[in-house]
């Protein structure tokens, strides 16, 4: 940040390399089969100890407190697949990410799915039974998929 001598106040400057923010004329999808924000799975067992998905807060940035894959299906915040032995299987089937197969989940403490907000502001509950290739649809903005929303209340 640099300081207007004039005001005395400080002007933000956007940070290079990084992107910028994303217009609804770029949502080339559609607005409403876009998803913008969701819950994150955390384990519940770590609710009060603060674990990998949830140890900083919200401002820390680019940490697995904030982001999540769509390349997993959400799950709830009690199953167990996230929990000791997984991170061990997941290392193995997938390679260099023991430890830290929890925080790439979306999920929540609800018996049914996660709740979303969707590009065009409406809240949806998506399904922990949603189909993967659907769930990885509406994560992106520019894929052209043709998306059948069944899983998305």
């Amino acid at each position: 940040m640099r300081t207007d001598t004039s005001t005395g106040k400080q002007i933000g400057e956007w940070a290079n390399n990084v992107p910028r923010p994303t217009k609804p004329a770029r949502i080339t999808d559609g607005l409403s089969k876009t998803l913008m924000i969701a819950e994150k799975y955390v384990r519940s067992d770590m609710y009060e100890a603060g674990g990998l998905s949830d140890d900083h807060g919200w401002a820390e940035g680019w940490d697995a407190d904030q982001m999540r894959s769509s390349a997993f299906v959400p799950i709830n915040d009690s199953d167990t697949i996230g929990w000791g032995d997984s991170d061990q299987y997941f290392a193995d089937t997938v390679g260099g990410f023991q430890g830290f197969y929890n925080v790439l989940h979306f999920g929540s403490a609800h018996t049914a799915g996660i709740q979303s907000v969707f590009a065009d502001g409406s809240v949806h509950t998506v399904t922990f039974e949603v189909d993967p290739v659907v769930f990885n649809s509406i994560c992106t903005r520019n894929g052209a998929e043709q998306v059948d929303l069944t899983g998305i209340n």
